[in-house]
C-alpha cells in the first residue's frame, strides 16, 4: 500500500512538471534587407525546453559584389527569449563563394531578432541582426556581420 501511495504521488509531481516546462523558441522563413538595399534570405527554427540542449537550424545566405555568404548553425547552443526579443548562438559554418572558388571558416554565430510585427495588423518590421566570428583570430577576413529590417516574411518568438 505504501509502494502505490509513493508511485501516485511520484506521477502527481511528474506530471505537474511536465505541464510547468517552458518553451522557448524562434521561428521564420523571411527576407531581410539592410541600410545599404541588401537582401538576406534566411530561415530559423530554433526552440530549447527548460534547460534542455536546444535544437533547431538557422541558415542566412546574401550576396556583397560577386560573393555569395552562407551561414549555417545547426547546433544552437542557447535560445533566450524576453518579451518579443530572441537570442541564439552556436557553432557555424562559413562559406562564401566567388565564382568555382569556395571558403569555407568555423566559427561562432551570434543571432538577435525582434519579433516587432503583429500576426492581424500592420506594424513595425521585424528585425534581424546576425554575428559570425572565426575560430581563427589572427584574420578577420572570416568575420561576417549583417542587419537589417524584415522586408517579406515574419519572425515569431514565443516563450510557452
Amino acid at each position: 500500500m505504501r509502494l502505490k501511495s509513493i508511485l501516485a504521488v511520484s506521477i502527481a509531481t511528474f506530471a505537474t512538471f511536465v505541464a510547468q516546462a517552458e518553451t522557448r523558441s524562434i521561428v521564420g522563413h523571411c527576407v531581410a534587407t539592410n541600410a545599404d538595399h541588401i537582401a538576406a534570405r534566411f530561415n530559423v527554427n530554433v526552440s530549447q525546453v527548460d534547460n534542455q540542449v536546444p535544437a533547431g537550424t538557422f541558415e542566412i545566405g546574401w550576396k556583397r559584389g560577386d560573393a555569395n555568404i552562407t551561414l549555417a548553425c545547426n547546433h544552437p547552443r542557447a535560445v533566450l527569449v524576453n518579451e518579443h526579443q530572441g537570442r541564439f548562438y552556436g557553432p557555424a559554418v562559413a562559406t562564401v563563394k566567388i565564382g568555382d572558388n569556395i571558403r569555407r571558416w568555423e566559427g561562432t554565430i551570434y543571432v538577435t531578432v525582434l519579433d516587432r510585427r503583429d500576426a492581424n495588423h500592420q506594424t513595425e518590421r521585424d528585425v534581424l541582426r546576425v554575428r559570425f566570428i572565426r575560430d581563427v583570430w589572427s584574420n578577420p577576413e572570416g568575420d561576417f556581420f549583417f542587419e537589417g529590417l524584415v522586408t517579406d516574411g515574419d519572425i515569431v518568438v514565443k516563450k510557452t
